[in-house]
């Protein structure tokens, strides 16, 4: 993610421009640091993560970029996007006692976390495939399956 901007509507006003660049520079410099934190502590829940990032910057005189929840839960969801995290198989919890995914980095060298871009035909048969032609005819009970023979 090396974008110079993030997403602007082209009707926004000016000042949004201003503030997606802004935001992508910030989104940089936060992006390492909570990997470099997942790694270290990792596996996290989103609250331990964020607590983790406040210390740091809290700690690092300055050199952490101080940074909103939001920006750090979104920072963690492009690493995932980006394949370099994954939740964990255990969960955690929440500041609030719910069950909370927990993530950890990615290990580039154990082979269940290579990217197959066909892994999902491996889980699906043909008999799991649904057509739509009974939604597009009207007759949504035979696809629902609630025959009357």
């Amino acid at each position: 993610m090396s974008q110079s901007t993030l997403p602007v509507r082209s009707t926004d006003p000016e000042t949004s421009y201003a503030a997606a660049v802004k935001a992508a520079l910030g989104a940089s410099r936060v992006r390492p640091i909570v990997l470099d934190i997942v790694r270290e502590k990792g596996p996290l829940t989103h609250d331990e993560l964020i607590a983790a990032y406040h210390d740091r910057v809290v700690t690092s005189l300055g050199e952490v970029p101080r940074s909103s929840d939001s920006v750090i839960r979104t920072r963690l969801k492009e690493l995932a996007h980006q394949g370099l995290v994954t939740v964990a198989d255990i969960d955690g919890f929440s500041n609030y006692g719910n069950a909370a995914k927990r993530w950890v980095v990615v290990d580039p060298d154990d082979p269940s976390f290579v990217y197959d871009p066909d892994a999902i035909a491996a889980y699906i048969d043909d008999e799991d495939i649904v057509g739509f032609g009974h939604f597009l005819d009207g007759d949504a009970s035979d696809a629902a399956g609630t025959d009357e023979d």
